[in-house]
């Protein structure tokens, strides 16, 4: 079995060089490395546990029966996550490839309209931070974070999902402003026709607050979300590879941070906080996402008797307005019946709900479409700069769908629409030049 995980693995790596030399796509690129960290990095971190100087035994939870250990049930889980990563990446390469035909980008200058977007991200800011002003405060005085009350969104009610949404698209538009201001990509430019000392302290201070707030609130995911797509818009346009390395070190390491300060029980030093964030890049706590997959191998996990599918169809609806709606889905469902401790937000990522509910083969099907659902939606982008917002929006969902089994859709969903809007509101026309 260790053979096979080895070819496995061998074929991921070859596949990811094919993608890359076929499409020469950035965006891919991310794509990827998103599928590596949330489908397979977790492995590789408990299988060189040593190295990284923490023990095995610890890494996910410190209690039985969730120890990750380097047993059978270990080769097991990361067969069929290696399968599931295979599966979505061999589309790129077996289906036609969708360059040949597609519109040359190296001659297209896209300029941004900046005010819309700057005013569409603080108004979505002011709305998604009304219930936390407190949190915030309290972080800037105490040092406190309020991770766990903004996770299970409790206090928030059927309002949860549409104000985390507000942040969401306030992400989008600072990331994208702050991407085409410093001129990420040569052909990805800003247009401020007025006002333009007053938009450059506007932002600056967006930033800043938008920052402080998720630090205090524990979210990492909305600002990787709003970096990962405003990367895809800028890949779109000449990306500048130096900038772009740059900007992902002095980027990854404060969201990485967030990770440290939220799970502070005493005061820390800067130092201990950026060390602790540097560590968190390699050892993230969003790679072991995967770990239900082993918890479901090792262990005999009962079926959501609604239905994924049907679930999803439930939630396509806002909460809001639907009063039928039922209060547990699979993600809760799976995290109850195994056991896991109660609002950590893990529950199935998107691989291990199709195993649980629907079998071994919905593992490589589930992996087939959602690869044609980002497939479909690359061609899009390379078509048209309506597509390349769009795309943006379901890479920037990537990180919270993978992690949220089938009903994770809907993210990709939502997430597109706003790719949409910030289309709508940011671009006229893109010309030639």
């Amino acid at each position: 079995m260790e053979a096979l995980v080895v070819l496995l693995l061998a074929c991921f790596i070859a596949c990811t060089i094919g993608v890359w030399l076929r499409t020469r796509a950035i965006s891919l690129l991310l794509l990827i490395a998103l599928l590596y960290n949330y489908v397979l990095h977790g492995y590789v971190v408990v299988f060189f546990h040593d190295v990284l100087g923490y023990s095995r035994e610890n890494y996910w939870y410190d209690s039985a029966p969730y120890f990750v250990m380097l047993d059978r049930t270990y080769v097991e889980a990361m067969i069929v996550s290696l399968l599931f990563a295979n599966a979505f990446i061999l589309l790129w390469l077996l289906l036609p490839n969708p360059g040949h035909d597609l519109r040359n980008q190296d001659d297209t200058e896209l300029s941004i309209d900046g005010w819309p977007v700057l005013i569409a991200g603080i108004l979505c800011f002011a709305v998604g931070m009304v219930p936390w002003v407190s949190a915030l405060e309290r972080f800037m005085s105490e040092g406190t974070s309020s991770y766990i009350g903004f996770k299970s969104g409790e206090e928030l009610g059927a309002y949860s999902g549409v104000l985390k949404l507000m942040l969401n698209i306030t992400a989008m538009c600072v990331c994208v402003l702050v991407l085409a201001g410093i001129g990420m990509g040569e052909r990805l430019t800003v247009r401020i026709s007025r006002f333009v000392s007053i938009y450059w302290c506007f932002l600056i201070v967006l930033c800043l607050l938008f920052f402080a707030s998720m630090t205090a609130l524990g979210d990492r995911v909305s600002l990787i979300g709003g970096g990962l797509g405003a990367c895809v818009l800028a890949s779109f346009y000449r990306a500048r590879k130096r900038r772009v390395v740059w900007l992902a070190l002095l980027f990854l390491i404060p969201v990485a941070t967030i990770g440290v300060t939220r799970e502070m029980t005493e005061p820390k030093g800067i130092d201990e906080i950026v060390l602790g964030g540097i560590r968190e890049i390699v050892d993230n706590g969003e790679a072991s996402t995967v770990f239900p997959q082993y918890v479901a191998m090792a262990n005999h996990i009962e079926t959501y008797s609604e239905g994924s599918l049907k679930y999803l169809g439930q939630i396509m609806i806002p909460k809001f307005l639907s009063a039928d709606r039922p209060e547990q889905g699979p993600y809760e469902h799976f995290a109850a019946v195994a056991g896991f401790p109660e609002q950590t937000g893990w529950g199935m990522n998107f691989m291990t709900d199709c195993y649980v509910n629907y079998g071994y083969l919905a593992v490589v099907g589930g992996a087939i479409l959602l690869g044609l659902l980002y497939r479909t939606l690359f061609q899009f982008a390379r078509r048209r700069v309506k597509g390349q917002f769009i795309f943006a929006g379901a890479i920037a969902a990537f990180p919270l769908a993978i992690r949220s089994g089938i009903p994770g859709i809907k993210s990709v969903l939502v997430l597109a629409l706003v790719g949409t809007l910030l289309y709508l509101l940011s671009v006229r026309e893109a010309r030639q030049v």
